[in-house]
This record gives structure tokens, sequence and C-alpha cells, in this order.
């Protein structure tokens, strides 16, 4: 059932990647018009399917859009966010 599933999610993610103004664009307009209305240093967005670091701007100034990426084979393989008690970096895990 998994590996069915796996397959559905990665032919959805291939579809948005597509699409023009598809699943990221939709989630970066969402997180603009937060980033202008309350002040952030750092939005982390997970279940995006797309592993990137985005620079915005927003009410407060410089804002860093966090979004982790797919855990399949398909994808970018499993990634998390990391604290290192002064700042927050997205890592893959190491196998």
């Amino acid at each position: 059932a998994a590996r069915l599933y796996r397959r559905v999610s990665a032919r959805k993610a291939r579809r948005a990647k597509k699409r023009v103004g598809g699943r990221l664009s939709t989630i970066l307009d969402g997180v603009q018009a937060l980033v202008d209305r309350e002040p952030f240093d750092v939005v982390i967005a997970g279940h995006i399917h797309h592993f990137a670091e985005t620079p915005l701007r927003g009410r407060a100034g410089a804002v860093r859009l966090i979004t982790t990426g797919a855990w399949d084979e398909w994808g970018e393989g499993p990634n998390y966010v990391h604290f290192d008690g002064d700042d927050l970096r997205l890592k893959r895990f190491a196998p």
C-alpha cells in the first residue's frame, strides 16, 4: 500500500512541477501575505516537496522561507531543518 501511495504522490508532484502557478506558487503567495502582515525572520513550511531556502522581503525586512522536500526515492530523500543554537539550516539525512 505504501508503494502505491508513493507512486501516486510522485505522479502528483511531477504534475505540480509542470503547472505554471502550481503548488509552490500558491505557497509562496500565502507566505508572502503572511510576512507582509506579521514580522518574521524565518518561516518553515513542511510537506511542500520542494527542498529549498527562499529569500523573501516582508514587513520586518528580510525573511527566510525554508521548505522541506519529499522523503521518497523520487524526491530529495530524507531531509530536515536543524537548529544549532544560532541558526536554522536545511539538511539531508546522511546514510
